[in-house]
Formats: C-alpha cells, sequence, structure tokens
C-alpha cells in the first residue's frame, strides 16, 4: 500500500512536471511570436532597399554572382547558399550594419 501511495506521488509529480513544462514553452512561443510581429511591423516602414543580404554584418564573405548574395555563414544557420537579397528579411542571421 505505501509502495502504491509513493508510486501515484511520483506519477502526480511527473505530470506536474510535464504540464508546467508545457507551460513554459507556449509562453516562450507566444513571446517570440508578439517580437517577431513587432519586428516585422518595423520592418514594413523601412525602405526595403536597406534589406539586403549586402548591407548584412554576418555576410562577410559576400560575392555578388548574378544578383545572389554568397553569404560566408550560410551553412551553420541554414541559409540558401545562392541566397537571393530580398530573403534577408527572413534569414535567422541578417542584422543590418547601419542602424
Amino acid at each position: 500500500l505505501v509502495q502504491r501511495k509513493e508510486e501515484h506521488q511520483r506519477l502526480l509529480e511527473a505530470a506536474r512536471e510535464r504540464m508546467e513544462l508545457r507551460k513554459r514553452v507556449m509562453e516562450a512561443d507566444a513571446k517570440r511570436k508578439m517580437e517577431r510581429e513587432r519586428y516585422d511591423e518595423l520592418e514594413a516602414f523601412r525602405d526595403p532597399s536597406e534589406r539586403t543580404c549586402f548591407d548584412c554584418k554576418s555576410n562577410l564573405t559576400w560575392m555578388n554572382k548574378k544578383g545572389f548574395a554568397n553569404c560566408g555563414p550560410y551553412q551553420s544557420m541554414g541559409v540558401p547558399k545562392n541566397t537571393p537579397p530580398h530573403l534577408a528579411r527572413t534569414c535567422r542571421g541578417f542584422k543590418r550594419k547601419i542602424q
């Protein structure tokens, strides 16, 4: 009987921990979504010509080949090797040189 009670307590604690973890993940996702929406709103007011791979701090080894950027850190960031400059807006590593 004592063993069953202890097992029941462990199961309840594990369920509480899972619920708490799920809650934290959902809160973090909501925060990221709000930050992304805010960033997108701010970017909508900027000149689109400023949002290019050719004005990117991370893009240290680029070469312009037929209108595409050849971004140095593309592999580690999961960015396509021949990146059209308009994709800088969605690139995780894009940080504007002039801010």
